[in-house]
């Protein structure tokens, strides 16, 4: 039976990338969202708080053991592995009834959710010619701003309308769904049966055959010593702004 080819394909990927990106950065910022009210019901205070945020950027330091993980599972079910695990601990955030709790959740969601960037640049090292991966690079950036972005009317609808516990439960709940459409939709290039030869002969046209590996893969250890791999861990860990949105909002001492 022919499978109708989609034109365009690689445009339909790095945008259910985005998607993914968007719903990683939702979920990230749920919390900073949610803070004046979560931290007053659990009677958090500004310094333990600050264990809770910095558990995150710890972990979230890890991106490049991320990466490394999606070349060995391969990105269509790595990608999915570390999604659903940020999703379900987005979800057990609404079970924490202490800070120590949250700081634990906060560490293993920046553990997973640090994925996300290397899954990206590989979709689109994957999917794209070398002077196509600006632009599809920078559509896939704009989830972590749309993401941000859409936290908080969610965030703020969901604990007006229920409670706090309810908008992780939401925004992880979101996270799962989009893991359904990536399993369903999406493959690599030489794999995906919507590919028309044409945009697959483009697209691998502009692929660097000289920067091709030989198919070994480097040890963690070997990775750890090398200065590329830390240029790139800790300007990711850095926090960002929205992480201090709850203050004005909150008692805490």
């Amino acid at each position: 039976m022919h499978t109708k080819k989609i034109r365009g394909l690689r445009w339909w990927m790095i945008g259910l990338v985005m998607l993914g990106a968007i719903i990683n950065y939702l979920t990230r910022s749920t919390l900073a969202v949610a803070a004046p009210t979560l931290l007053t019901d659990l009677d958090i205070t500004t310094q333990e708080y600050s264990y809770i945020t910095a558990a995150f950027q710890g972990t979230i330091m890890l991106q490049p053991l991320c990466g490394y993980v999606l070349d060995v599972i391969g990105l269509k079910y790595g990608f999915a592995m570390f999604a659903t695990a940020w999703s379900l601990i987005c979800m057990a955030h609404g079970m924490a009834t202490n800070w120590q709790t949250l700081a634990f959740l906060r560490g293993l969601l920046g553990l997973a959710e640090g994925s996300a960037n290397p899954a990206g640049m590989k979709a689109v090292s994957e999917w794209f010619p070398a002077k196509e991966r600006g632009l599809a690079g920078g559509i896939f950036n704009i989830g972590a701003s749309f993401g941000s972005m859409l936290a908080p009317p969610l965030v703020v609808w969901a604990i007006l309308y229920y409670n706090w516990q309810s908008a992780f439960v939401i925004t992880g709940a979101l996270g799962l769904v989009w893991v359904a459409a990536w399993l369903l939709l999406y493959d690599a290039p030489a794999r995906h049966r919507r590919l028309a030869a044409a945009e697959a002969e483009h697209i691998a046209a502009g692929q660097e055959q000289h920067l091709q590996g030989d198919g070994t893969r480097p040890s963690i250890l070997s990775i750890l010593k090398l200065r590329n791999f830390w240029g790139i861990a800790l300007p990711a860990s850095w926090p960002t702004p929205h992480g201090a949105r709850w203050r004005s909002g909150c008692r805490c001492t």
